[in-house]
């Protein structure tokens, strides 16, 4: 089985609009995309490594992408079993939307939406907090735009 990762919404208390959650999910699976097509199967040991760098290449490609107009086909282009699935979606407080993925190119993705990383436990798992699908949202279009956020460390989990 390919590593998880787990994303949670810690401020979404209040029911989501469904246009939300799809964009959200839309800008991570076209970022997701276009840095699997670069960095391949990226570990997560070495995203965690090097995360300013390859967040800062990865910005890079999205913004190129986002004006060549590929980040639509980057969403709907088939990965196979390189593709990120929903393994789980749990609706209570709060959000959580685990993910099978490729673990380091999934980290990546999470830290250009301004997750906030934490790793470790068995089998290096991941979770990235968001305070909303807006927050999430609004960095993965600032990422699109050529103005990434600086990206938080992520912090090993004890």
């Amino acid at each position: 089985m390919e590593p998880m990762i787990e994303l949670e919404f810690v401020g979404e208390d209040a029911p989501s609009r469904a246009a939300e959650l799809s964009y959200f999910l839309y800008l991570y699976k076209a970022t997701y995309s276009t840095i699997l097509e670069k960095f391949g199967d990226l570990p997560i040991e070495n995203a965690i490594e090097s995360y300013e760098g390859i967040t800062k290449d990865a910005a890079f490609l999205l913004e190129d992408a986002q004006r060549g107009n590929r980040i639509t086909s980057s969403f709907f282009s088939d990965l196979g079993e390189r593709d990120m699935f929903i393994a789980k979606l749990q609706k209570e407080s709060p959000l959580l939307i685990t993910l099978v993925a490729f673990g380091g190119v999934a980290l990546i993705a999470a830290i250009i939406a301004g997750g906030e990383i934490e790793f470790g436990g068995f089998g290096v798992k991941v979770k990235a907090k968001f305070n909303r699908f807006g927050d999430g949202i609004g960095a993965l279009r600032d990422a699109l735009q050529g103005k990434p956020r600086k990206p938080t460390k992520p912090k090993r989990r004890q």
